[in-house]
């Protein structure tokens, strides 16, 4: 896991290189500004021993989600033409800020850590926003039509919240619920699409987007007196991307 994220980093450090060196800002005000918007789905899975109080161990296993969230995202920067590249025309760099609603996460209780125990479900809320440096190339035009690549480094600000379990048997008694906790990690998205231009100023567009949201996790239960509650070192996420773009001709 490390060494995959050590090449994402490494990519994504390549691909800005390459941005700066692309776009220089001729103008002191932004040039082109983008809205994205779109459903995304949660895919990453985690399973953990908590040891909640001394000798009592639970397992937190979530399992796959295909309930959707919506996120937002705004972007404004600046835009330059490529000259120097047979199959670049233009490249742009700025700050984005994304906001989502939440994104459900549902699991099973193991208590005592036993398989047999699995007397519990659960579900809670994960709600993200980031401010990033998002940089972008985009193909030389065919027609009205271009091709990008984007990505995107930055922080970003997780919020875990309503966390809930239920028993699935009468004589089990529900756990104290976890608290909500707001996490700040290093984020990153890296994205691919198509664009069409309606005039010289506006253009529509939509690509699928990969990111990594960070690590998020709850606090403590009432009671609870050693560790937190449960969570996600790296939170990823697919997104369909729908965006409409204002550039300066």
């Amino acid at each position: 896991m490390k060494q995959q994220h050590n090449l994402i980093g490494l990519l994504i450090a390549t691909f800005f290189s390459q941005t700066l060196h692309a776009t220089s800002v001729a103008l002191p005000y932004p040039t082109v500004v983008t809205l994205n918007l779109g459903p995304g789905w949660p895919t990453s899975t985690q399973s953990e021993v908590i040891e909640l109080l001394p000798n009592v161990n639970n397992r937190y296993m979530s399992t796959s989600n295909t309930d959707a969230f919506i996120d937002g995202e705004l972007f404004v920067g600046w835009q330059e033409k490529i000259n120097s590249c047979a199959y670049l025309a233009e490249s742009q760099l700025g700050l984005a800020y994304m906001v989502t609603n939440s994104a459900k996460i549902n699991g099973v209780i193991w208590q005592a850590n036993n398989p047999l125990f699995d007397n519990e479900t659960y579900a809670y809320r994960i709600k993200h926003s980031h401010v990033a440096l998002r940089g972008k190339l985009l193909s030389t035009p065919k027609e009205t039509y271009q091709g990008y690549v984007t990505g995107s480094i930055g922080i970003a600000f997780n919020t875990s919240y309503a966390f809930n379990s239920q028993p699935v048997i009468s004589t089990v008694l529900p756990s104290p619920n976890f608290q909500t906790n707001t996490e700040t990690d290093f984020s990153y998205t890296v994205a691919a699409g198509v664009q069409k231009k309606l005039n010289s100023n506006w253009a529509i567009g939509m690509g699928y987007q990969f990111a990594d949201w960070g690590k998020s996790r709850l606090s403590r239960a009432p009671g609870q007196t050693m560790n937190t509650g449960p969570g996600f070192h790296n939170f990823y996420t697919s997104e369909a991307q729908f965006n409409l773009t204002y550039s300066v001709a």
